[in-house]
């Protein structure tokens, strides 16, 4: 799943899904198409400098002392944001990004105030697939983790899993990160076959199991 590529911003771009990117090294926020089109912004890159012109008075050194910061662990940004001449709370889902070397890049966030809760986890969905196959060497394992945590509060769930194909015949699933009752573990594996992710896989659907769902998840390995 892990594909190497060079700058994080080349990927962030071309996602479908609305983001930003923070350039620690140039102190420079970039946002891709379509949450300009979202936020209804004028323009695709802001400074530091530049934030306190859309970001409320009273939020603006908060969310200037998050992004200065040197890395750390993924989190959640609420700030007021001008659309329209009108201050609307905004909250972000931010994930600190890594270069190859594990030198600090800067941080990429992504809007989820601004959605419906069928869109949010939309979103979150398209998160997982495109975050995961384009720059996952850079983003890193915090990244996921801060996701399945942020999904099992959206969905309400003690469990969430972000699995990956594995095994030979890419006939297991392993865990890339896994959130069960306030804890985050990964590397768990187990065998697809006759699992609800293999109806998934095989025919394209979701699936929704409302309870008993680790009976039919036989645990090879924790």
């Amino acid at each position: 799943m892990v594909q190497k590529v060079g700058h994080p911003w080349d990927i962030l771009r071309q996602l479908s899904i609305p983001v930003w990117f923070f350039n620690s090294s140039e102190c420079s926020i970039y946002i891709n198409a379509p949450l300009m089109q979202r936020i209804l912004a004028e323009r695709s890159s802001y400074s530091l400098a530049d934030l306190g012109r859309v970001i409320h008075p009273n939020d603006i050194e908060h969310v200037r002392e998050l992004l200065q910061r040197p890395g750390g662990d993924a989190v959640h940004l609420n700030y007021r944001l001008k659309m329209n001449g009108e201050y609307k709370w905004i909250e972000d889902m931010i994930a600190p990004l890594y270069a190859e070397n594990g030198g600090f890049i800067g941080y990429t966030g992504q809007s989820l105030s601004l959605l419906s809760y069928k869109e949010e986890l939309e979103d979150l969905k398209k998160s997982v697939i495109e975050i995961g196959e384009s720059f996952a060497a850079n983003a890193g394992q915090s990244f996921f983790d801060f996701l399945v945590k942020c999904l099992a509060k959206v969905l309400q769930v003690d469990t969430v899993i972000i699995g990956e194909l594995t095994g030979g015949d890419r006939d297991q699933i392993t865990a890339v990160s896994m959130f069960h009752k306030g804890e985050i573990s990964k590397r768990m594996t187990y065998q697809l076959e006759g699992t609800p992710c293999e109806e998934v896989i095989i025919k394209c659907k979701e699936c929704y199991i409302p309870r008993g769902l680790m009976n039919f998840i036989p645990m090879t390995t924790c």
